[in-house]
C-alpha cells in the first residue's frame, strides 16, 4: 500500500489498515518520503496496543495533538480513540475523514494515527 501523511509535522506516526487477518502498521520514515512496515499484528486492537507503545516511547502526552483519520470506518476509528483516550489521560484527539485520494491509496478501512507537538 501506499501510504500518505495527513496533515503535516515534525514526528512521523504510525498508520493503520486492517487487512484480512493481519493488520500491517506503517510509519512515515524520517525523511517524510515514504511509508515503510513497522509490524504486523493479528488485531486491530493489538496494532494499536503496539502504536501506543510506540508513544509512550516517544513521550507523546499532552503537548501533542492526536489525529484519528479513516475511510469509511468510523466505528473502527471510534474504538481506537477510546483505546487511546484510557492509556493517555487528558490528550486532545480529533477525527476526520480521509480525503477521497488517500483513500484511493490506503482503501476502504484504512484508519490513520498521527501525532503533532503543538
Amino acid at each position: 500500500s501506499n501510504w500518505r501523511r495527513v496533515t503535516s509535522g515534525e514526528t512521523p506516526s504510525p498508520a493503520v489498515r486492517p487487512a484480512g487477518r493481519a493488520v500491517p502498521v506503517m510509519r512515515l520514515t524520517e525523511d517524510g518520503t515514504r511509508l515503510d512496515k513497522f509490524f504486523v499484528k493479528r488485531t486491530m486492537s493489538a496494532a494499536v496496543s503496539g502504536i501506543m507503545d510506540h508513544m509512550k516511547k516517544k513521550g507523546i502526552d499532552g503537548r501533542y495533538l492526536l489525529y484519528i483519520v479513516h475511510a469509511a470506518a468510523p466505528k473502527e476509528a471510534g474504538a481506537i480513540r477510546e483505546m487511546i483516550e484510557a492509556e493517555f489521560k487528558g490528550i486532545q484527539i480529533q477525527m476526520m475523514d480521509l480525503s477521497p485520494v488517500f483513500v484511493a491509496q490506503g482503501g476502504p478501512g484504512c484508519v490513520a494515527i498521527q501525532y503533532i507537538e503543538r
